[in-house]
């Protein structure tokens, strides 16, 4: 009996059946608030991304101007739009449609060559971001049609705006606007750090006071129109409180284009010459700015300020929202 006893202590238990593992339930990420508007939907960190890739040198005929051409090529058709490369002899211009009720049309533009040796991240990678950044976040069905352009060879003498204009107004398209974005990603808050282009005091004197008055900061984006144009300005110039943006508006009439040369510096000034309402958003360049053209060292994209890029690009979404829902046929 002993033995057997022994025998039966000596046995090993029965293995425990293993404890399921513990249930751990997953949280979901939080989600984010719907977008109010379409400029609340403008991100900065899209911007500086596309800051970053525009922002090589891309002289035409190089292979970064390949490059940057074909990057836009991309997002265009991923954003929806009807693109077509517009050959006009020495260049290529880039145009998305998005196609609205009516064939009157809002044409958002900006250059995307540069100058050789340069990365031109204010001038123009800025500019492209935004437009592409534009695309993304004004995908309503309008009254008005969007017209996205990336003008080519503007460096060179406006020529790839001009010849588009020149086509535009041979077929009498229907056009409300051109807007014509060109360096807007540079601001700088420091007292002093603005320059007053020539002229200013005299044709806009209104604007020669509140620059003065700002202590002659660069810290604003300068929207120029003319008569045609008055509406976008107007809008905008409501809208940027919104977003902390200090602006400088001008509408000049048919004199005052002429008079004023730096205000015919961009591709809206293509749009002018052949009688289409347009306007230059724009960190005025040289006149704050000096890496414009690599003038003291690279135009490079560590350069910029992406919450003023932001609130720029912000505010024209909300503009461009509010005159693309206008009756085509009706007054803003």
């Amino acid at each position: 009996m002993l033995g057997i006893a022994l025998v039966g202590c000596g046995s090993p238990p029965p293995p425990r059946p293993t404890p399921p593992p513990p249930t751990v339930t997953a949280t979901p990420p939080p989600t984010p608030p719907p977008c109010t508007s379409p400029g609340d939907c403008v991100s900065e960190a899209r911007l500086r991304a596309d800051v970053g890739a525009v922002a090589i040198s891309r002289p035409p005929g190089s292979r970064g101007h390949d490059e940057v051409r074909e990057r836009v090529v991309a997002a265009f058709g991923a954003a929806g739009l009807e693109v077509t490369l517009d050959a006009y002899g020495t260049g290529t211009n880039i145009i998305g449609t998005h196609p609205g009720r009516r064939e009157q049309a809002i044409v958002i533009s900006a250059h995307y060559d540069h100058v050789s040796g340069c990365s031109g991240a204010d001038d123009n990678g800025s500019g492209v971001a935004a437009v592409l950044e534009l695309t993304r976040v004004l995908h309503e069905r309008y009254e008005r049609t969007l017209v996205f352009a990336l003008w080519d060879e503007e460096e060179w003498g406006l020529l790839g705006s001009m010849a588009w204009a020149k086509e535009a107004q041979e077929a009498e398209r229907d056009i409300a606007f051109v807007l014509s974005l060109d360096g807007i990603g540079y601001a700088d808050k420091r007292p002093g750090s603005q320059r007053m282009p020539k002229g200013v005091n005299l044709l806009v004197p209104d604007v020669a006071q509140s620059m003065e008055a700002n202590a002659m900061r660069g810290d604003f984006i300068a929207v120029v129109g003319d008569d045609g144009s008055e509406p976008f300005v107007k809008a905008f110039a409501e809208i940027a409180p919104t977003y902390d943006l200090r602006v400088e508006t001008a509408v000049l009439n048919t004199l005052k284009k002429l008079a004023f040369g730096d205000a015919q510096r961009s591709d809206h000034a293509s749009f002018w010459l052949h009688g289409f309402p347009a306007v230059m958003l724009t960190d005025t360049a040289n006149y704050r700015y000096g890496g414009y053209h690599c003038g003291d060292g690279d135009d490079a994209p560590e350069r910029l300020d992406y919450p003023f890029l932001r609130s720029v690009t912000a505010t024209l979404a909300d503009a461009v929202d509010r005159l693309a829902k206008a009756p085509a046929s009706a007054p803003e």
